[in-house]
């Protein structure tokens, strides 16, 4: 998608054509995968959502079921959550039997819609303000879910979902243990209207900040945030279009991650997209380490500037340093 709202001066192109020079004018990406996003991008897609797309003719809680998809991941057990939500008054809807224009028509901000995390939650942005329960496995899913939310004014609540395990090594191969339990949470949940509590969206780390510091890494780069975008990298100064990375230590153990003025921070290897980044410590003479415990990855800083989070050893560049 392009936004012709958000022109750049160095988007710009100038070439050669006939012995003549013309300048063209391309527009910046209003959406960039896991990067950034322009509200221009969710007015564009509700639009889209307006003409072209069929509502889903029903008052009552939808349940987005994968139970009859041929994608890689699987529920064991998802048919009998349809059958016990189906007869607590919940529509079972299997997005890929309808229509491109009925699935545009599936969110809708006058009721709800449930389900498994996936693909059929990225239609959420082409109706605006939509409301719903997205139910997760422990707490990595994709940053653009929270990106499209953010400039849809979505009220969609992401929620850990009891009783489910791994049923193999195969990636996305799950099983439900009690599906009346979590048929009886999903129906909990929407009847206690879980969206209208900001407290439920994708949460934050709100700890009482111990010490304060920037941070430098192996290659004496400071860690900044490009304003526009998110994008965590290191450079060895600050510009007016980046922002110091802050490390705020909770205990000695513990620490968040965070810029000046609470950036949507992207950084590659990090299934999330937050304002902070929780990490656990680890201190070696001068230097510390930051190991995001629930993907057990390492932050790593490259000398190109590169930051990610995707290293499963500590090694020279997994060390920062910490200034004042």
């Amino acid at each position: 998608m392009f936004s012709f709202l958000d022109l750049k001066k160095e988007n710009f192109i100038i070439f050669n054509h006939a012995t003549k020079i013309h300048n063209l004018i391309v527009s910046a990406a209003s959406f960039e995968e896991n990067h950034f996003s322009h509200k221009i991008f969710a007015t564009f897609c509700n639009s889209l959502g307006h003409l072209h797309g069929q509502s889903y003719e029903t008052t009552k809680p939808i349940y987005l079921s994968r139970s009859r998809f041929s994608g890689m991941r699987k529920f064991k057990n998802e048919e009998k959550i349809e059958e016990h939500l189906s007869k607590m008054g919940f529509d079972i809807v299997h997005p890929q039997e309808h229509s491109i224009e009925i699935q545009l028509g599936i969110f809708n901000p006058a009721r709800p819609v449930c389900g498994f995390i996936g693909s059929a939650f990225h239609n959420s942005i082409f109706s605006y303000s939509p409301k719903g329960i997205a139910l997760c496995h422990g707490d990595r899913y994709s940053s653009n879910f929270y990106l499209m939310d953010k400039i849809n004014n979505a009220k969609i609540s992401y929620v850990q979902t009891p009783s489910l395990q791994k049923n193999s090594d195969h990636y996305g191969d799950m099983v439900i243990k009690d599906p009346e339990h979590l048929s009886l949470f999903i129906y909990d949940l929407i009847k206690s209207r879980i969206w209208e509590n900001s407290n439920s969206q994708k949460t934050e780390h709100n700890h009482g900040v111990i010490e304060k510091y920037k941070l430098i890494s192996i290659h004496n780069k400071f860690l900044l945030v490009e304003k526009r975008t998110g994008i965590v990298t290191s450079k060895n100064e600050k510009t007016d279009d980046y922002e110091y990375l802050y490390v705020n230590f909770t205990d000695k153990n513990n620490a968040f991650i965070e810029s000046e003025s609470k950036i949507c921070l992207t950084l590659q290897g990090e299934s999330r997209c937050l304002r902070k980044i929780k990490y656990d410590i680890y201190r070696d003479g001068n230097f510390v380490s930051f190991l995001n415990k629930t993907q057990n990855r390492f932050l790593s800083s490259s000398p190109d500037g590169k930051l990610m989070c995707d290293r499963k050893e500590l090694h020279e560049w997994e060390l920062f340093k910490l200034v004042k």
